[in-house]
């Protein structure tokens, strides 16, 4: 919804490189103001 926003820095960060590299068995972050599915990264 955002994603061509200029305040989408204040909903979303880019982070897919940091866990790739990583390679965490959970990735927990903040909070949404909505119900969200289950994301899994490819």
């Amino acid at each position: 919804m955002y994603k061509t926003s200029e305040i989408t820095s204040a909903f979303v960060s880019e982070q897919t490189e940091l866990i790739d590299d990583l390679q965490p068995d959970y990735w927990i972050y903040g909070h949404h103001h909505a119900n969200m599915p289950d994301t899994m990264l490819d």
